[in-house]
């Protein structure tokens, strides 16, 4: 009795027709309705359903507009929708699938959904030798500046709210909701302001705003979107600063050779006299108007005398052989700008020696000194648009004006 029981049992779990599946004989159609063997799509499907038949994915697939193709896996049903139709570019060899075209299927198989009129928020459902389009959610938005990829990604439910329902520069004051009669609340995109500082986004612009990172649109960097930390923003002069994601320092070294080249703390004359010290900037103050970054240390950290932004020295005796010992470290990576490349380092004096690298004017370091002199810029530091790193957009805030 037991033998027969486990018998039954594995002809059930092997023979999905069994357990009441719509089954057929795929081998009947291969050939015959253009189904491709070990074959699937590789895009991302739009619905996937699990334990059902062939003829059940393939009806499924007609009963939407947005379904040209569907992916079969018989062993354990799955069933793939596709919107893209099966094309040599978009396939793949993959074992235990099969792949087809609706198009490739007639209307006897598909119980007369072929070629329906539904909308593709709405569904076929086959009537005797006809089908009547019921709505099922919401898809697609005919707000000129909605954000198509996020509204024709799926069929949304009923209920359904959308995150991101503008394009990029525009955004929406209301939730976006699905509703029951398959159409999206009504909304409106509207641009986003292209604040150009601080000053102006606290006067004219929203004056609750706080300190915080913003996207701005600064005349120096010719309409390129930017992202500044606004400082002091409940003052009557806020400030546009740039958040440094990386270590960023100008060190004008405190310590020199001895004749042998062995390095030494240099007296506290010598420290005190020649302004030697290292100041570490986690953020660089930002002039919006000209890009010019300007001296200022409130978001900065000193040991001894201030250094400014991008400088480096020692006071190594300049008739040792040695290797200068002031460096200085400009890392903007993540920032959206670089150096202007016109910009390079000189030395203060005849006897500084000054060795700089540049990775693409985004990452600039050097070592300079000797006789108590160093590096500069050629001219004041200023940032400009880099083409090829950009912030991520959720990085900071963009800014809607309710003046």
């Amino acid at each position: 009795m037991c033998s027969g029981f486990a018998v039954l049992l594995l002809l059930l779990t092997q023979n999905r027709c069994l357990l009441g599946q719509m089954c057929s004989t795929i081998d009947k159609f291969v050939n015959v309705r253009g189904i491709l063997e070990n074959t699937r799509i590789k895009t991302e499907p739009f619905m996937t359903s699990r334990s059902v038949g062939l003829m059940s994915c393939l009806r499924s697939c007609a009963t939407y507009s947005l379904c040209n193709a569907f992916n079969f896996q018989d062993s354990s049903g799955t069933c793939e929708l596709q919107r893209e139709a099966v094309m040599d570019e978009n396939i793949e060899d993959f074992n235990g699938y099969l792949t087809s075209n609706l198009s490739s299927w007639t209307n006897k198989d598909i119980n007369y959904c072929q070629n329906h009129m539904c909308g593709y928020n709405a569904i076929c459902e086959p009537r005797l030798n006809s089908y009547i389009c019921t709505v099922i959610g919401c898809f697609d938005s005919a707000e000129p500046f909605a954000n198509k990829t996020t509204f024709t990604k799926k069929i949304y439910d009923f209920g359904d709210i959308v995150d991101t329902p503008c394009q990029g520069d525009y955004y929406t004051n209301v939730t976006v909701q699905c509703s029951v009669a398959g159409t999206w609340t009504p909304f409106t995109c509207y641009p986003y302001q292209q604040v150009r500082n601080c000053k102006y986004l606290h006067e004219q612009c929203n004056p609750t705003l706080t300190d915080d990172e913003y996207w701005l649109y600064p005349p120096s960097q010719n309409g390129v979107r930017t992202k500044v930390y606004c400082h002091n923003m409940q003052t009557v002069d806020p400030e546009a600063f740039i958040t440094l994601n990386e270590h960023n320092f100008a060190s004008k070294s405190i310590y020199v050779y001895d004749e042998s080249c062995l390095k030494i703390k240099a007296d506290d004359v010598t420290i005190s006299t020649n302004a030697l010290g290292v100041t570490a900037f986690m953020k660089i103050n930002f002039a919006p108007g000209t890009g010019v970054v300007r001296d200022d240390y409130t978001f900065a950290i000193t040991n001894h005398s201030v250094q400014s932004f991008g400088t480096a020295g020692d006071c190594v005796d300049d008739s040792y052989k040695c290797t200068p010992l002031g460096n200085f470290l400009i890392n903007l990576s993540g920032t959206g700008l670089i150096v202007d490349p016109d910009i390079s380092w000189v030395a203060d004096s005849a006897s500084s020696e000054v060795t700089t690298i540049n990775d693409e004017n985004r990452v600039i370091s050097g070592t300079c000194g000797k006789g108590c002199s160093g590096c500069s810029p050629s001219s004041t530091i200023k940032l400009v648009p880099d083409p090829n790193n950009r912030p991520p957009i959720e990085s900071a805030i963009r800014p809607i004006c309710t003046l």
